[in-house]
């Protein structure tokens, strides 16, 4: 796993050129420009969160799921994707298994102020289970459904839009300018050639399926 934020945007960036070299030259073409899309997006969060002091980074939960105590470990990519978003990473010294599933009393002790949940269709399984009633991001309704689009989130090629929608949700005043279903919308013209509505740009964003599915 890459053990700093450098290493993990190179590794990013070599698996997608692994990618375009494997299918050939149109393929190369495309991971080459999804690689300084990349670059772009990385560089215009951290320009607005590089400089937050350490009390002014959220700590924040990833659920990966489909269990909601389950995680992803020490130099993940959600840890990486929420670090630069201006995110403390509350798993961010749990070493092993990319996965782990965490006791609630140490997800309690970590008292995140944000909650991010993958694989799960509604923050119920947080929000009704007592046993997570005390902390800070349930207390103070800062639970939420990770977007779903082509894939989850929080490992695939558009883990750059779960890093900008963090981004977007812990820090609110430094990203005021930022509109995610643009993002979306575009994110998915460039790469996927195809040109979502508005409407199915927030139904990914709001971790829901196709109107006609």
């Amino acid at each position: 796993m890459p053990q700093t934020e450098e290493e993990f945007s190179e590794r990013v960036r070599d698996e997608m050129m692994l990618y375009g070299r494997v299918m050939g030259p149109e393929a190369l073409k495309n991971a080459r420009a999804w690689c300084d899309y990349f670059d772009s997006k990385v560089r215009y969060v951290k320009s607005r969160t590089e400089g937050l002091a350490p009390d002014q980074r959220p700590k924040v939960f990833w659920g990966r799921g489909p269990d909601p105590q389950t995680t992803h470990s020490r130099n993940s990519y959600p840890q990486w994707y929420v670090e630069i978003a201006g995110g403390d990473y509350a798993a961010k010294d749990v070493i092993g298994e990319v996965a782990q599933t965490i006791p609630i009393e140490q997800i309690i002790e970590w008292n995140p102020d944000f909650i991010f949940l993958g694989r799960n269709n509604n923050t119920g399984v947080v929000v009704d289970d007592p046993k997570w009633k005390d902390i800070k991001a349930v207390q103070e309704g800062n639970v939420y459904l990770s977007p779903a689009g082509v894939a989850w989130w929080d490992c695939c090629t558009e883990g750059l839009l779960f890093m900008e929608f963090v981004a977007k949700t812990i820090h609110p005043e430094l990203f005021s300018d930022l509109d995610m279903t643009e993002e979306v919308k575009d994110y998915y013209s460039r790469f996927f050639h195809y040109d979502l509505t508005d409407e199915e740009a927030s139904r990914i964003l709001k971790h829901l399926p196709p109107a006609d599915s």
